[in-house]
């Protein structure tokens, strides 16, 4: 495993949850990463991408066991980036609803035509 992580790369994925979240494509639940070499990736602190200040994320092994702190959501990196030695980055994420909106006065009260 890395002995170090570079701080840019830190940098760049609490940046990419943030970015994640403030374009409202996911909301408590999500995790992005990217890939340190071929074994290891970093994936985001396991909290609100939204939320993710300082908070450093956590190395990965692709094909070992989860770090006691990583949600067992992250075994999906895993599996991305075992099949797919080319992948950079990835992101899981399940985004809020969609919002119903409706215009006041369009809809019909009973008994009315």
């Amino acid at each position: 495993m890395p002995a170090t992580i570079d701080p840019g790369l830190q940098m760049q994925v609490r940046m990419a949850a943030r970015g994640l979240a403030h374009a409202g494509l996911v909301h408590a639940f999500g995790h992005c990463s990217a890939r340190i070499d071929a074994r290891h990736f970093l994936v985001c602190a396991a909290m609100p991408m939204g939320l993710i200040k300082d908070e450093p994320g956590t190395i990965v092994s692709v094909d070992g066991a989860l770090p006691q702190k990583v949600l067992g959501e992250v075994r999906a990196h895993q599996a991305i980036y075992a099949a797919r030695p080319m992948s950079a980055a990835f992101v899981a994420s399940c985004p809020p609803p969609p919002c119903r909106c409706r215009r006041s006065g369009s809809h019909r009260r009973r008994g009315t035509a």
